[in-house]
């Protein structure tokens, strides 16, 4: 059985994927350009689909978020490199349940193939500042 926070923690991690829309020229774009998944603690896989132009898909394992976009999400991404963590806006999304929402969140790349993500949708305050247990770690799915 999927847990509601779960699920919100999946659906979480798949907006901060979503919001990044950085320049072609970028490392952090260079670094995401790809598909990457991550389980969440409920078995739920999480995906995201990034492209050097900025552009994100976000799927989900889950029946009911497959029912309902059966194509996935899609975004435009913004990855700032900071100290200590790497920020990742998602925003722009073609579905008007999100129209003016973005994710905001933080962002590790462990290596060339995996980076840790955590983070919020826009509506609930401030981006995250420190990584907690929920946080996924993404590796390359191509």
């Amino acid at each position: 059985m999927t847990s509601k926070r779960s699920l919100a923690v999946a659906a979480l991690a798949g907006f901060l994927l979503l919001s990044a829309a950085a320049g072609a020229e970028s490392p952090a774009t260079t670094t995401l350009a790809g598909a990457f998944s991550a389980v969440a603690a409920d078995g739920t896989e999480v995906t995201y689909t990034f492209t050097a132009d900025g552009q994100v898909n976000w799927t989900l394992s889950d029946e009911g978020f497959t029912q309902q976009f059966p194509d996935g999400i899609d975004g435009d991404y913004k990855i700032v490199p900071k100290e200590p963590h790497w920020t990742i806006d998602i925003s722009n999304f073609n579905h008007p349940m999100f129209q003016g929402v973005a994710f905001l969140g933080i962002l590790e790349v462990l290596d060339k193939n995996s980076f840790r993500m955590e983070g919020a949708p826009s509506r609930s305050g401030d981006r995250l500042q420190a990584f907690s247990e929920e946080a996924l770690v993404f590796t390359r799915s191509e």
